[in-house]
């Protein structure tokens, strides 16, 4: 189970959810790909996702308040760190010469791979605009720990998930 904002190409499903709607993509490898799709604002949704909450509390809690529940099935969490997207990441960096020959060589020493690069340069800063490929999420913190502390890159990395590419 993963929860967390991402980008998402056009055609995805939950590129078309806009205004008061929420959505919810589900994948599994016992079906195919599922989306739930509703309002998300005011005293219904809201009152339902009240009832959701105190649900989930009730049934993950320490110890269990479902003892007897048949259906419940404690089960393992597969690390972040196995996780594997694509991730964007935002980098300010000093516009000289050498700054992409600083960067892209940690990243393959991480087993991390470029697919596409944007750059706009003001003065002696550059805003570096990273598309990756999927890759182990581990490979990808590790990558970006090393990058920030380049002495040509200004600030931390930002980075967020981008769904819809299938691992290579």
């Amino acid at each position: 189970v993963r929860v967390y904002p991402a980008f998402v190409p056009m055609d995805h499903p939950l590129a078309s959810v806009a205004g008061a709607y929420n959505a919810v993509f589900l994948e599994s490898r016992h079906f195919d790909k599922i989306m739930l799709y509703g309002p998300g604002a005011g005293s219904i949704p809201t009152a339902s996702a009240v009832i959701g909450d105190v649900i989930s509390v009730i049934t993950t809690a320490p110890g269990g308040f479902v003892r007897n529940c048949t259906c419940y099935k404690d089960l393992a969490f597969f690390p972040h760190a196995d996780m594997v997207s694509s991730f964007y990441v935002r980098l300010q960096v000093t516009d000289k010469p050498g700054v992409l020959g600083q960067i892209t060589p940690i990243l393959g020493e991480e087993g991390v791979s470029v697919r596409s690069m944007w750059q706009s340069g003001r003065d002696d800063t550059a805003e570096l605009v990273l598309l990756l490929h999927p890759a182990r999420e581990a490979a990808v913190m590790a990558s970006l720990q090393r990058i920030a502390a380049l002495e040509c890159v200004q600030g931390e990395p930002t980075t967020i998930r981008v769904e819809g590419e299938e691992p290579r």
